[in-house]
């Protein structure tokens, strides 16, 4: 006649039950010691074992770590938060500006600050600044930084001046010790101005170094 009605529905909620249980497993992370109190109390409950009475079983609950988007996008809030204190503290709000962005945070630094006019060499006066960003961009792990060099529309080789300012940046970063593996660099010359060229105000503002660090996609 075979089972019951009533038992195959029975089986499935207990299989069901089984994988959500597995499914929490898997994601949880557990520290050895609360795990073995778990057990403990577990076998105890069972009556498998006797739990001894000087024994304190801590009833806490490990959940998953939160991952994903949403926890890249705090941490990078986070970050962006740090980089303006720090901008703060060498006194370089007027030169140096921080935004988020859909996959991590830019940080925008405008010339003279950087280099003197027409140079591709990097100011010693902002390395250590430079040095500071570099040391909080470790913390963040998984990341790619791009260093993007832009230039006013003034006569000259602008392709050259742009790009050997990013290299120059990211060759400083490189002996702050982030991997260079994470690091690029593009020369961008006058062609992404942020405003237009009408002005000496306006060329000062277009002649810049943007990094953006954004969170690796997986």
């Amino acid at each position: 006649e075979g089972i019951p009605d009533w038992m195959a529905t029975f089986a499935d909620l207990v299989t069901l039950l089984m994988c959500f249980f597995i499914l929490l497993v898997s994601m949880a992370s557990f520290e050895v010691t609360k795990y073995k109190d778990a057990m403990h109390s577990l076998k105890g409950a069972l009556g498998v074992m006797m739990t001894p009475s000087n024994v304190i079983i801590k009833r806490t609950v490990q959940f998953p770590k939160a991952s994903g988007k949403s926890q890249k996008q705090k941490r990078s809030a986070t970050m962006a938060r740090k980089v303006r204190h720090t901008i703060r503290e060498y006194q370089l709000t007027s030169s140096v500006d921080v935004e988020l962005t859909k996959n991590g945070f830019g940080i925008k630094i405008t010339d003279p600050m950087m280099f003197d006019k027409g140079k591709t060499e990097l100011n010693a006066s902002l390395k250590p600044f430079l040095k500071k960003v570099a040391l909080l961009i470790s913390e963040m792990g998984d990341t790619e930084i791009r260093v993007e060099g832009h230039t006013d529309d003034s006569p000259g080789d602008n392709w050259r001046v742009s790009t050997g300012r990013a290299t120059s940046v990211v060759k400083y970063f490189e002996k702050t010790g982030i991997d260079p593996a994470m690091l690029s660099s593009v020369g961008l010359a006058e062609y992404r101005p942020l405003v237009p060229n009408t002005s000496s105000e306006n060329r000062a503002k277009n002649r810049r170094i943007q990094v953006f660090v954004e969170y690796l996609k997986k």
